[in-house]
This record gives C-alpha cells, structure tokens and sequence, in this order.
C-alpha cells in the first residue's frame, strides 16, 4: 500500500547498506539505488549518508524513517483489518512460506484430515529467510500471516509465540557435493576432525549451544564459523564455496542443489512445528487444534 520506495528505504535503512537490502527485497542494486535517488528527489533533502562501509540515515533520514515505520505498520494493519472484513464469513489461514521454511509438509498434514476437517480456506504467503525478515514474520504474526512450520529450538519464539510441536528431525550436515564426505552415508566425529562448521550464535537455542559447547571442549580439531541467526540461501552458497559443513535437518535436503545432506553419529535432534500468535484469531485457533489431532508430520 505504501509507496514502494518508502517501503525500500525502511528496508535499506535497516540493512545499513544498499547491497544487502537488494539481496532481501531480490532486486539488483541499481534498481535500489535508482529508488532512493529518486526518494531523495521528491522529498527535496538528503536521506541517506553514503559511505564505503556502507549507508547510515542522515537526520532528516532519521526522521523520515521513523514515520515511514510507522506509516507501514498502518498500511499492514488497515490492509489487515480490510481483508479481515472481506474473510470473516469463509474464514482464512494464511500460512508463510520460505525456501528453508516450506509449507508443503503442513499442507499435506491438512489435507490429510479429511472432508471432516474444519471448514478453513488457506492463502500462502511467501516470506524471504533471512534475519530480518523472519523476525519481522515472528513480531507479526497474525497480521500478514497468521503461522508458518520451521525448525523450533529458539527460546525467543517460546516466550512470545504459541509453538505446536509436531516432530523431531534428525541434526545432518550439509555438505558441499565435491567434499569427499558427501558420499558417506554417515558421518562419524572422527571424519569431522581438521573440517569447518559453520553454525549460528549460540544462546538462543539450547541445542545449538550444547552442539558448540561438545565442540569445543571434546573436539578441538573441529573449527567452528559463525553465521548469522538464522539460515538463508547465502548461508548454504558461503559454505558450498569455502567447503564448510552446515548443520541442517533432512526438510532442507533439497535447499541447495549443490550441497547433500548427510545423517551424522550424534544425538542431536531439532523439535519442528506450528509457529502462530499467542493470540491467533478464531479461524487460526481452530486450524491448529485440527492439527495438534495428528501430532506429527
């Protein structure tokens, strides 16, 4: 609803660079630059600082993101509550979808309900992976969308998300096709001593901290990379290049199709379910209680 250089300008913004946030939004980065040339144009000031380390709001820039934020969080909450209007007599679901955040294996799970299934109508919504916009996801749902399935270990969706549990996956690698472990058809500890691992922060999820912490206190000759908090596609292509190994769970199997998922001896397992809001509306409460009947996907 809101102009789409604002929405750009919000998203380079919080970016701090016009690469990255061309990477987010799938657009080159002449198209983002030619849009806040063209912002900056029609607004008469100067929004953006550039600098070789990237952009920083100038403040005039400050001001104007501070209410373009605020403008989106309307438009999002009138488009909302319009579509609310429109849906409250066939009553919707929208449920998110991602490349690492596929909805396919909950769509299946819902069809397999039946014609007894509740009377609910699904709209997919796709979503971008990366930090950013999944945690923009996680903060509103229940407005763009109402849930999604993903891997679940993260103390910060426990606290202020309704988590249904649906199945717990197996912890593989990925690793890069040309690496001589791909072929395995399991990986013990001693075929990782001398590899890298990347692996996001620890902290947030409990299993993540305890797979580091074994790590680096058991198995020194294992080298460990950060990532950022959460998987995208760039993660897979960093590893695919620099030949690191990336833990990832057999739903991600066909993410990369450079990089083979392999089981490994160890006894982590990552809980997977339904992610919606602590306060879901009718229509979404019903769904999930449909689903918890099966419990696994």
């Amino acid at each position: 609803m809101l102009d789409k250089r604002v929405t750009t300008f919000i998203q380079v913004v919080e970016s701090g660079s016009i690469a990255k946030a061309a990477r987010v939004l799938f657009l080159s980065k002449v198209s983002v630059k030619a849009q806040m040339d063209g912002l900056e144009a029609e607004v008469g000031v100067q929004l953006l600082e550039r600098t070789t380390r990237g952009v920083k709001p100038t403040t005039a820039g400050e001001i104007f993101f501070e209410g373009a934020r605020k403008l989106a969080y309307l438009a999002d909450r009138t488009l909302a509550k319009t579509r609310a209007t429109s849906e409250g007599e066939r009553r919707v679901v929208r449920v998110g979808t991602s490349v690492l955040r596929p909805c396919r294996p909950l769509l299946d799970l819902w069809d397999s309900l039946g014609p007894d299934k509740p009377a609910i109508s699904l709209e997919i919504i796709p979503f971008d992976d990366d930090t950013t916009s999944l945690n923009e996801v996680v903060d509103d749902l229940g407005r763009r969308i109402d849930c999604f399935v993903a891997p679940c270990d993260s103390e910060r969706w426990r606290a202020t998300t309704n988590i249904l549990l649906l199945d717990e996956m197996p912890y593989c690698l990925a690793v890069p096709r040309s690496h001589p472990l791909a072929t395995r058809e399991l990986i013990s500890w001693d075929d990782l001593d001398g590899e890298t691992i990347m692996m996001v922060p620890g902290g947030d999820s409990p299993i993540v901290s305890s797979l580091r912490s074994e790590i680096k206190e058991i198995h020194p000759g294992i080298s460990i990379v950060g990532s950022s908090t959460h998987y995208d596609i760039t993660t897979f292509n960093t590893c695919e290049q620099a030949g690191y190994l990336l833990p990832v769970y057999h739903v991600w199997a066909d993410a990369h199709p450079s990089m083979a998922t392999v089981p490994v001896d160890w006894p982590w397992r990552m809980p997977y379910g339904l992610v919606y809001s602590k306060h879901p509306s009718e229509a979404m409460a019903d769904f999930a209680n449909a689903i918890a009947q099966t419990r696994q996907i």
